[in-house]
């Protein structure tokens, strides 16, 4: 019986692997579909019978966790482990260029934030984004931090620009915060904890969904982290002001700064250096608090005739942004009401796979101070309705996972040292522990997002428009056209343009429509403009995912 298990341990190992590195397959039928991409249901009985293994004495497995020590070299272990990071962050970007290939791309991600960009100060407009009704990313979300990347964006208009220097961003803070930090010391482990720390699909999902600003907040929170780890004050500071500048919502995640800050042992800092720290934190923290919310948010929307996403999501709690903010600070009745939001079935479990990865390393007090950094993201992406906010299927955990990856770190660096010889390491049981929440791993969405002929012709189409014309798109298709200096977006449900012009004056205004066909408004609308002197563009077809309309 234990050389059965054995054998089906291994067995498991090896799928497991096969689907970490492939992605798996999923099999269509005429009546049914398997699914063999998922790896968790793989892991969790790999999980099972490596215990079951264990307990029996017949477990001979390789121990991942001892894999650099069966390797004299350490540099072949920090090889590995680039190698193993560049491999996953390769695979993500392609699956992201094949997703925006395939036209599978969404304006509020992807024009969004590439035009602003592209365009980071055009006609006296900073940040300039066509599908805001603000006419500017500000008018959304507060991301003054685009303007630093900007320099690299301003002069290639590429969208697979944007993707790759997304995958570089995450990829590279996490090899230098990871390979710096007090893992250094034991350079065989680090392939075990970059397989761990990859194993969270919301930090996948960052890489692989839409460029937004908690990409640039993910980088500044690990650097204010390593910079208090350095004990590097003015670096800090200077990573404290950067995270702020990212999303006008920071300002609670830099708050939480302070427990660490007051009470983990890892810090070497005096008690009156932990006060200034303290005091620095909190107050530059509220500070731009109260201007973004008081100042900044009003003007980029209210003034410009605009609505805020919290304005959406807490319509309840008050008509403006100052105004909801005010409430929820002054008025119990709604904390018990937020409250209430927050302990549904989906955010439970949200909640779950969120902290599951990682979890098994949270075992000391010192570990938990600096986990706790990623209750407020977390308590931001729970306390409403807005169910994208926990679908682990976008940048939202991007906030969240800094305080987490720390705490990791730090829960490893403290159990290997306490490592029992003659049995397997702690960080094979982590590693498993956290692949039975990954998911599906990048290969698959290479293989589900390949670009078909005509896709690949639309798109190609899409990305050579006349720009001296004047275009008109809908919210699905602006994602492809973000090289436009200006664009206008129509609502295809009302057929309307934001401008509020006539018909008469669309077809004066407007020079280029696209169209998607699949729309019965905008097919109908179609049909109008080929009686009113619009025609195909050479090349678009009836047949194609989207109909480019010129003038004859």
């Amino acid at each position: 019986m234990p050389n059965i298990i054995n054998k089906v341990t291994k067995a498991l190992s090896r799928i497991v692997f096969l689907l970490v590195i492939t992605g798996g397959a999923v099999f269509h039928f005429s009546r049914m579909q398997i699914d063999f991409s998922n790896v968790e249901v793989w892991s969790l009985a790999f999980l099972v019978f490596s215990y079951l293994s264990f307990r029996m004495n017949a477990f001979n497995l390789l121990d991942l966790g001892a894999l650099g020590r069966r390797f004299s070299n350490p540099h072949f272990q920090l090889r590995s482990s680039f190698f193993f990071l560049s491999f996953v962050g390769g695979l993500l970007f392609i699956g992201h260029c094949f997703r925006h290939w395939s036209l599978s791309t969404h304006g509020f991600d992807v024009s969004y934030a590439h035009q602003a960009l592209f365009f980071p100060y055009d006609k006296g407009v900073w940040l300039k984004a066509s599908v805001s009704k603000a006419g500017t990313v500000l008018g959304d979300h507060l991301m003054f931090a685009y303007i630093f990347l900007s320099p690299l964006t301003m002069f290639l208009h590429y969208d697979e620009w944007i993707f790759f220097l997304q995958v570089v961003l995450l990829c590279g803070t996490l090899w230098f915060f990871v390979t710096r930090s007090p893992l250094k010391t034991d350079p065989g482990i680090l392939l075990s904890v970059f397989i761990i720390i990859l194993a969270h699909r919301g930090l996948r999902s960052g890489m692989l969904f839409d460029f937004r600003e908690d990409v640039l907040a993910f980088v500044g929170l690990l650097g204010m982290i390593f910079s208090l780890w350095k004990k590097s004050v003015a670096c800090y500071f200077l990573f404290l002001i950067f995270t702020l500048l990212c999303k006008e919502n920071l300002f609670a995640v830099t708050f939480f700064f302070g427990i660490p800050i007051l009470f983990s042992e890892t810090l070497r800092f005096s008690k009156f250096e932990r006060q200034l720290l303290f005091v620095g934190t909190v107050g530059l923290s509220m500070i731009y608090g109260y201007l973004a919310l008081k100042i900044f948010i009003p003007h980029y929307t209210v003034l410009k005739n605009g609505d805020h996403p919290i304005v959406g999501r807490f319509s309840s709690f008050g008509k403006t942004v100052p105004e909801i903010a005010f409430h929820i600070l002054t008025t119990p009745r709604y904390w018990g009401e937020i409250l209430k939001t927050c302990f549904g079935f989906n955010k439970i479990k949200y909640i779950v796979f969120v902290l599951g990865p990682y979890a098994f390393f949270y075992r000391s007090k010192e570990v938990l101070w600096w986990a706790v950094l990623a209750v407020p993201g977390i308590m931001m992406n729970i306390c409403h309705d807005y169910t994208n906010m926990i679908a682990l299927v976008f940048h939202y955990e991007l906030i969240v996972l800094p305080g987490l990856i720390a705490a990791l770190v730090l829960g490893i660096a403290d159990m290997n040292k306490t490592t029992s010889s003659g049995r397997p390491s702690p960080l094979f049981w982590g590693v498993l522990i956290a692949l039975c929440f990954s998911g599906k791993w990048p290969g698959h969405f290479i293989t589900s997002k390949i670009p078909t002929a005509s896709e690949w012709h639309l798109y190609r189409e899409l990305h050579h428009l006349d720009k001296t014309k004047k275009v008109a798109v809908d919210l699905r298709f602006s994602s492809q056209i973000n090289y436009l200096r200006d664009f206008i977006l129509f609502d295809p449900g009302e057929l309307k343009l934001y401008e509020q012009i006539s018909p008469t004056e669309w077809m004066q205004k407007v020079d280029t429509w696209i169209i998607d066909p699949q729309s019965k408004e905008e097919h109908g609308w179609a049909q109008y403009l080929f009686a009113h002197g619009f025609q195909l563009s050479p090349g678009i077809s009836l047949e194609d995912p989207a109909w480019i309309l010129v003038r004859r």
